[in-house]
């Protein structure tokens, strides 16, 4: 009687492991298929990083450099923008002139009733 009972507890121990082995199977290959998915979209990320990475390295090396300002050279220089910048371009009027705008100009409390109607 104790051996069939040592016998059935040794089938019930190894039909135990079985299916405790086939779900350690089962689980690992979930895993591996998540870690496999999640490198895949680690390693495109990874691309298209290191796409746009060259690709701003090369708006980079397009573009001209900046210099910087050559003060000296500018004041040194006697027809130089730093001296009259706007007026040499002619886009402002000389401080002593006077524009006119077609504004009648209001000196009374007449003129200002006159431009209201």
């Amino acid at each position: 009687q104790n051996a069939k009972l040592q016998q059935l507890m040794d089938k019930l121990r190894a039909r135990d492991d079985a299916a405790q082995a086939y779900l350690n199977r089962r689980l690992e290959k979930l895993k591996q298929a998540k870690l496999g998915a999640r490198n895949d979209s680690l390693a495109s990320f990874h691309r298209k990083r290191v796409k746009g990475f060259r690709q701003i390295g090369k708006e980079a090396k397009s573009k001209p450099k900046k210099t910087k300002r050559d003060f000296i050279s500018e004041y040194a220089d006697f027809e130089s923008q730093v001296y009259v910048p706007i007026t040499r371009i002619g886009r402002m009027p000389a401080k002593n002139q006077v524009v006119d705008y077609g504004i009648p100009l209001i000196q009374d409390f007449q003129g200002l009733s006159a431009l209201e109607q």
